[in-house]
């Protein structure tokens, strides 16, 4: 599996471009699923939710620098360690 994460960024797409280029090295040798790893593997929310906040944020470009900078107190910091 490749797991990747499909928030931006070209992440799926370079997950797709390691597909094709084992299949071009090893034809037919090596069998790949590409998983976003948060929508399939994520225990609970936010992790569930991931790709479509990313979007919200990545629209609303204020909304990423409260995020980013609450990740920086030591609330965010310690819900961080919580959710990990």
């Amino acid at each position: 599996q490749i797991l990747m994460s499909d928030t931006g960024g070209g992440h799926r797409a370079s997950a797709n471009a390691l597909r094709d280029a084992f299949d071009v090295l090893h034809p037919g040798k090596i069998e790949c699923d590409i998983v976003d790893i948060y929508t399939e593997y994520g225990p609970f929310f936010p992790y569930t939710a991931y790709v479509p906040i990313y979007k919200i944020m990545a629209k609303y470009s204020f909304l990423w620098d409260a995020f980013y900078h609450f990740g920086e107190t030591p609330f965010g910091l310690a819900l961080n360690e919580w959710c990990l």
